[in-house]
């Protein structure tokens, strides 16, 4: 802690990073609209009588699948604009906790097993995670967590059980991912970045909305990554490399006389890499993997492919009343060479439609709504190495239907009323092959799941910059099978996961919106808390008893003088089991504590340079819930210095964990563990025309 407190003080010595909120609110209040609000120049920037400046104004958000900003949501939302995200070099989901204080990041054994936690809910089943993550409303596959953000106009974080909105698998919150749409005039983008171990490069362009009201806008993007680990035993340096490719594109209508709007969005990414390695718990080194013991191939590799298709709708069928419709498919592929010999085959796709309808007046606001899914998850083990990593063959199908009620009432100028509810109703049916001393057994088994989850929060505005709110709510992580069923213990199937939310908040800004604080208390309360047990290769799924989740969530902004924003946030979280074999202990993968203190500024005559600077302190944590692997506290350094070089040319350096930290983000008893990205330091390069 020392370290991080030194580190502080020199950060508020210097000028930079992270939440400097720049939207205005066109449906805000009177107060707001007395105050001189920005407007977007066409470089992106915000000016007022000619002069750039940074405002903390409450931006929109579609997150709730209702139209609010960020300070009328009767709960705690946080939001990054891609103009923040490009800032903080943020460019696919696993950065952001970077940018959201109370987000922990872990990738799982591979990148594609991303473990999002928030407020203590950690999800321990690999292909059952407990954040929800949803791109344009549509959930994404839990092997596509870990994405590329191209295209993002902006990503909103939902803190807290969501289970009335978004259903299933959103314990501790959502979020969700808003992909940029045309504009009214044609434009072209893209960048790179260079920094010695790595390279970027990304580019796209729009069409503008045509007379006809049609418009296409298409991305492409490469990431390529060579390496920090060394192997001795083979004489080979940075074995650990990977590549990214992908990209896609929309085409949009916009009807010029009906209240009708329409998208068609393709898209396409592929995950090549050999990172699946691990090192010695303790010393961390990279410098050494953990090869003789484990090694079975030459090298692991892992190669998987995403490919999506989404059409929306939206018509207005009245002042009060729109219509939306939401459909898409997504599947994923993966063929995967572990470093101990086994080598899995798996796909996963899904089928989601939704149907809903949303009501807006002056004093009402809401949205009801009917959903659809089927999952399927394939699993193949081609290969059985030292551990196996499930049995020869598992197949599982999942059908959910849900429908869902949810809205606000200002029943008096100073009081409001959030009620909504969902009934959900899940079918799963499983089958396996399974080599039980030389001989493969079948097995078979289906259960359904039934789930209702409330909602209810009471709102008090004393005036029209202050919001007080007490709300309860619940999420849920349906039952089921392992994906990857070992024995006939996967054949048995495991109890829904519920968690029952209890918080309070105060959200607040300034008349002037230079300054904004919100603060928020919470307890989970959790019931049949899935997880899994056994050794490594051989762990089937099970109720691992009921847990609790006490905390609190803190941030402040302030313009403190013009074009310079200052932004300290943070959480302090205990989450520990209450019954059973682990009553107790620590929820594995939940940090205690996490701070993020950051500084943005702009400067020059015509503000044609930005900096940032962030530092993120990450609290200690478990990796298992016996709680015998432990990763201390640590702490993370970005900065960045960009220059507005005219002609939509912008250019400059940036740094992710300038301190070299040496972390671990996944551990295994008798493996080994994994560790977090080393410093990288690099050029950027910036073009819209």
């Amino acid at each position: 802690m020392k370290r991080f407190w030194l580190a502080t003080a020199s950060l508020l010595a210097l000028s930079s990073a992270p939440e400097a909120l720049a939207q205005s609110d066109p449906d805000a209040s009177a107060a707001q609209a007395d105050h001189l609000q920005p407007v977007e120049n066409a470089d992106g920037s915000r000016s007022n009588d000619g002069e750039k400046t940074i405002y903390l104004a409450p931006v929109n958000v579609t997150a709730t699948k209702r139209a609010v900003t960020s300070f009328d949501v009767i709960g705690n939302v946080s939001v990054q604009t891609s103009d923040q995200l490009e800032a903080a070099t943020a460019t696919k989901t696993e950065d952001l906790s970077n940018v959201f204080p109370e987000l922990s990041n872990m990738n799982r054994g591979t990148r594609l097993y991303n473990n999002m936690t928030i407020r203590g809910q950690s999800g321990a089943d690999y292909f059952s995670p407990s954040v929800g993550l949803y791109v344009d409303g549509v959930p994404q596959l839990s092997q596509s967590y870990a994405q590329s953000l191209l295209g993002v106009e902006q990503v909103e974080l939902l803190k807290g059980p969501q289970g009335v909105i978004y259903g299933r698998g959103t314990l501790g919150g959502v979020l969700s991912l808003v992909a940029r749409s045309p504009g009214e005039e044609p434009e072209a983008w893209g960048g790179v970045d260079y920094y010695g171990r790595g390279t970027r490069a990304d580019a796209g362009a729009s069409s503008g909305f045509l007379d006809g009201g049609w418009a296409a806008q298409a991305m492409v993007m490469d990431e390529r990554y060579f390496g920090s680990l060394d192997n001795p035993d083979l004489g080979e340096s940075n074995v650990d490399t990977s590549e990214t490719t992908g990209g896609w594109m929309s085409l949009h209508f916009r009807s010029p006389v009906h209240p009708l709007e329409t998208r068609l969005r393709l898209g396409v990414e592929r995950y090549q890499s050999h990172e699946e390695y691990f090192v010695p718990f303790s010393p961390l080194s990279r410098s050494r993997v953990s090869w003789d013991s484990l090694g079975a191939t030459d090298e692991p590799d892992l190669d998987r492919e995403l490919k999506d298709v989404t059409w929306d709708a939206t018509y207005d069928v009245s002042d009060a009343w729109a219509v939306k419709a939401v459909a898409s498919y997504q599947s994923m592929d993966l063929d995967r060479m572990f470093m101990e010999g086994t080598h899995t085959v798996d796909s996963q796709n899904s089928v989601y439609t939704e149907l809903r309808g949303n009501y807006d007046t002056e004093k009402l606001n809401g949205v009801l709504g009917l959903s659809f899914q089927k999952l399927r998850y394939e699993h193949e083990n081609v290969v059985e190495g030292l551990w196996g990593m499930g049995g020869k063959i598992s197949n599982n199908d999942v059908y959910n239907y849900a429908a869902f009620v949810d809205g606000t009432w200002r029943f008096h100028p100073r009081w409001e009323l959030g009620a909504g509810g969902r009934v959900s109703f899940e079918y799963a049916e499983t089958e396996m092959v399974v080599d039980e001393s030389g001989v493969d057994k079948h097995y078979s088994n289906n259960d359904s799941f039934f789930s209702v989850a409330p909602r209810l929060a009471l709102a008090w505005l004393p005036n029209d910059q202050h919001r007080v709110w007490v709300g309860i709510g619940q999420g849920f992580k349906p039952g089921g099978f392992n994906k990857e069923g070992v024995s006939a213990r996967d054949a048995m199937s495991y109890k829904s996961e519920t968690a029952t939310n209890l918080e309070i908040g105060w959200k607040w800004h300034s008349a002037d919106y230079r300054h904004s604080a919100e603060l928020t208390g919470y307890g989970i309360m959790s019931k049949d808390v899935q997880g899994y047990t056994g050794p490594p290769g051989g762990q089937y799924l099970a109720n691992m008893g009921d847990a609790r989740s006490l905390g609190v969530e803190a941030t402040w902004k302030s313009e403190v003088i013009d074009d310079h924003v200052i932004s300290i946030g943070g959480m302090y979280n205990d989450s520990r089991f209450t019954s059973d074999q682990y009553e107790e202990n620590k929820v594995a993968y939940a940090p205690r504590y996490s701070a993020l203190v950051a500084w943005d500024g702009r400067y020059g005559p015509d503000k044609q340079f930005k900096s940032r600077v962030a530092l993120r302190q990450n609290g200690p944590f478990y990796f298992n819930e016996s709680n015998s692997l432990r990763q201390e506290s640590y702490t993370i350094l970005d900065a960045s210095l960009m220059w507005d070089v005219a002609y939509g040319v912008e250019t400059g350096m940036y740094a992710r964990n300038l301190l070299d930290a040496e972390y671990r983000t996944t551990a295994f008893e008798g493996v080994g563990a994994q560790l977090g990205s080393p410093r990288e330091i690099g050029l950027k390069i910036r073009f819209r025309l």
